[in-house]
Protein backbone atom coordinates (compact mmCIF):
# COMPACT_ATOMS: atom_id res chain seq x y z
CA UNK A 1 0.00 0.00 0.00
CA UNK A 2 1.39 3.39 -1.04
CA UNK A 3 1.78 6.38 1.60
CA UNK A 4 -0.93 8.36 -0.33
CA UNK A 5 -3.12 5.14 -0.14
CA UNK A 6 -2.67 4.89 3.33
CA UNK A 7 -3.37 8.63 4.53
CA UNK A 8 -6.41 8.12 2.67
CA UNK A 9 -7.50 5.51 4.85
CA UNK A 10 -6.50 7.30 7.75
CA UNK A 11 -8.71 10.63 6.90
CA UNK A 12 -11.29 7.74 5.82
CA UNK A 13 -11.04 6.45 9.18
CA UNK A 14 -11.41 10.14 10.82
CA UNK A 15 -14.49 11.15 8.83
CA UNK A 16 -16.09 7.87 10.07
CA UNK A 17 -14.79 8.89 13.91
CA UNK A 18 -16.02 12.59 13.22
CA UNK A 19 -19.14 11.47 11.71
CA UNK A 20 -20.50 8.72 14.87
CA UNK A 21 -21.36 11.74 17.25
CA UNK A 22 -24.56 9.64 17.50
CA UNK A 23 -22.65 7.05 20.30
CA UNK A 24 -20.91 9.96 22.35
CA UNK A 25 -24.12 11.26 24.35
CA UNK A 26 -21.47 14.35 25.72
CA UNK A 27 -22.52 15.67 21.90
CA UNK A 28 -26.14 15.65 22.56
CA UNK A 29 -26.88 19.00 23.70
CA UNK A 30 -24.47 20.91 21.09
CA UNK A 31 -25.79 22.05 17.67
CA UNK A 32 -23.77 21.71 14.78
CA UNK A 33 -23.93 24.19 11.84
CA UNK A 34 -21.41 22.36 10.04
CA UNK A 35 -21.28 18.78 8.84
CA UNK A 36 -18.53 15.90 9.80
CA UNK A 37 -17.42 16.26 5.83
CA UNK A 38 -16.50 20.31 6.39
CA UNK A 39 -14.55 19.18 9.30
CA UNK A 40 -12.70 16.79 7.19
CA UNK A 41 -12.36 18.99 4.61
CA UNK A 42 -10.24 21.71 6.67
CA UNK A 43 -7.94 19.30 8.19
CA UNK A 44 -4.77 19.27 6.86
CA UNK A 45 -3.11 16.71 4.39
CA UNK A 46 0.25 15.71 6.31
CA UNK A 47 -0.88 13.10 8.56
CA UNK A 48 1.52 13.30 11.68
CA UNK A 49 3.64 10.10 12.62
CA UNK A 50 5.51 9.82 15.53
CA UNK A 51 8.03 6.94 14.15
CA UNK A 52 10.36 6.82 17.38
CA UNK A 53 7.63 6.38 19.69
CA UNK A 54 5.86 4.07 17.24
CA UNK A 55 9.06 2.15 16.66
CA UNK A 56 9.32 1.80 20.38
CA UNK A 57 6.05 0.58 21.26
CA UNK A 58 6.03 -2.00 18.47
CA UNK A 59 9.44 -3.14 20.25
CA UNK A 60 8.19 -3.21 23.58
CA UNK A 61 4.92 -5.56 22.50
CA UNK A 62 6.66 -8.10 20.40
CA UNK A 63 9.30 -8.47 23.32
CA UNK A 64 6.18 -8.89 25.93
CA UNK A 65 4.58 -11.34 23.54
CA UNK A 66 7.56 -13.64 23.00
CA UNK A 67 9.53 -13.81 25.60
CA UNK A 68 8.48 -14.74 28.46
CA UNK A 69 9.80 -12.16 30.68
CA UNK A 70 11.68 -9.11 29.91
CA UNK A 71 14.63 -8.48 32.26
CA UNK A 72 15.17 -4.51 33.17
CA UNK A 73 16.97 -2.34 35.66
CA UNK A 74 15.55 0.87 36.76
CA UNK A 75 18.04 3.68 36.56
CA UNK A 76 18.27 7.37 37.57
CA UNK A 77 20.10 9.00 34.95
CA UNK A 78 20.05 9.48 31.01
CA UNK A 79 23.37 8.31 30.80
CA UNK A 80 22.87 5.45 32.62
CA UNK A 81 20.15 4.27 30.32
CA UNK A 82 22.56 4.72 27.30
CA UNK A 83 24.69 2.35 29.19
CA UNK A 84 22.28 -0.10 29.80
CA UNK A 85 21.22 -0.01 26.64
CA UNK A 86 24.45 -0.52 24.85
CA UNK A 87 25.32 -3.33 27.47
CA UNK A 88 22.55 -5.11 25.89
CA UNK A 89 19.31 -4.46 27.71
CA UNK A 90 16.17 -4.81 26.25
CA UNK A 91 14.30 -2.26 28.36
CA UNK A 92 14.99 0.20 30.89
CA UNK A 93 12.86 1.90 33.47
CA UNK A 94 13.24 5.54 34.01
CA UNK A 95 11.46 7.34 36.33
CA UNK A 96 9.75 10.56 34.68
CA UNK A 97 10.61 12.73 37.82
CA UNK A 98 13.92 11.34 38.76
CA UNK A 99 15.29 12.14 35.40
CA UNK A 100 13.42 15.56 35.85
CA UNK A 101 14.66 16.33 39.01
CA UNK A 102 18.29 15.63 37.62
CA UNK A 103 18.32 18.25 35.08
CA UNK A 104 19.01 15.82 32.87
CA UNK A 105 19.34 16.76 29.15
CA UNK A 106 19.86 13.13 27.66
Amino acid sequence: MSSAETALNINDQNYINTSNKEIDSRWNSLERLYSPRDVQKLRGTVNIEYSLARQGAEKLWKYLNEDDFVQTFGVLTGNQAVQHAKAGLKAVYISGWQVAADANTS
